[in-house]
């Protein structure tokens, strides 16, 4: 984990997943997320320590684990508060109910991977709480079903996982979300934004995040036209997450499996939702084509 400071009240804490730390008027720090695991709450909070700062509370992006796993040992360790978008707290206090919801029902031990799995913590409404002095939310759903982002009173704009690296677009067959029709709207709000800094959860702060949105909107596409082009014959979900995986080369453990399926269905939706494809049931097998 690196720090770059990137203005007199602002920090980013470089790791697998970028984390924020904002200065009130108070000096007391407010977190943006919390890393995947205890492992690096521990680093947080010994970064924190060397320099004689107070953790007041952690601003959750979204629920997802890699952004709440060290949000437990450090409520435990300094008492802060939480804060989390209303529409994910359950799985910020509960995060076992994510792959369950993903899974349809309770999943086997086999399927329970570090990508699940964090422990749970107290969390209150973020929408409600008294926000340092010039933060403001940014809603980005789609990656999850209530991400925001946040933009500082300088002008840094931490943007969650609505942006992914160039890395995590050419090696995975489908980019996770829960609903990729408006995580893609997300991707183009961005578009009419402008910051000093941006600072995606999983890419390198920048001071021009255009051209990997623009990056990020033209893999989905291609995405989007190789499903319809399957679609143009009635196939199955589990057919097509076949031949996905099969166009990427990837070998996926279960949890992955879970993870892309749900993703594929949240394709499925939009595309049925703006008319380009429709289901039905035949032979007792639901199949999707295009209409």
């Amino acid at each position: 984990m690196e720090a770059r400071k990137l203005s007199e009240t602002c920090y980013v804490l470089e790791g697998t997943t970028n984390l924020g730390v904002l200065l009130d008027e108070a000096g007391d720090a407010w977190l943006v997320d919390s890393g995947a695991d205890t492992k690096t709450g521990a680093e947080v909070l010994a970064w924190f320590n060397e320099r004689g700062f107070r953790l007041r509370a952690i601003l959750n992006t979204h629920s997802h684990a890699d952004h709440i796993g060290g949000n437990h040992f450090l409520q435990q360790a300094t008492g802060c508060r939480i804060f989390a978008p209303e529409g994910e707290l359950a799985f910020v206090e509960r995060p076992e109910l994510e792959l369950d919801m993903l899974y349809g029902a309770p999943a086997p031990a086999g399927f329970h991977h570090r990508i699940f799995t964090a422990d749970g913590s107290r969390a209150e409404g973020i929408r409600t709480a008294g926000l340092p002095r010039g933060l403001s939310l940014i809603p980005l759903p789609g990656h999850s079903m209530d991400m925001l982002g946040f933009r500082t009173e300088d002008g840094i704009v931490f943007l969650a996982d609505s942006v992914v690296s160039e890395e995590t677009l050419r090696r995975n067959a489908l980019v996770y979300a829960w609903d990729m029709c408006r995580a893609m709207e997300s991707l183009r709000s961005i578009l009419e934004m402008d910051a000093a800094f941006w600072v995606p959860s999983h890419a390198e702060v920048t001071e021009s995040v255009r051209p990997l949105v623009m990056q990020n909107l033209s893999g989905l596409e291609e995405l989007q036209d190789r499903i319809l082009e399957l679609c143009r014959v009635p196939v199955s979900h589990e057919m097509l997450l076949k031949a996905l995986l099969a166009d990427s080369g990837m070998h996926v453990h279960p949890a992955r499996y879970v993870l892309l399926s749900a993703a594929l269905r949240g394709w499925l939706t939009g595309l049925a939702r703006t008319d380009r494809i429709r289901s039905e049931l035949t032979d007792a097998q639901l199949v999707w084509h295009c209409i």
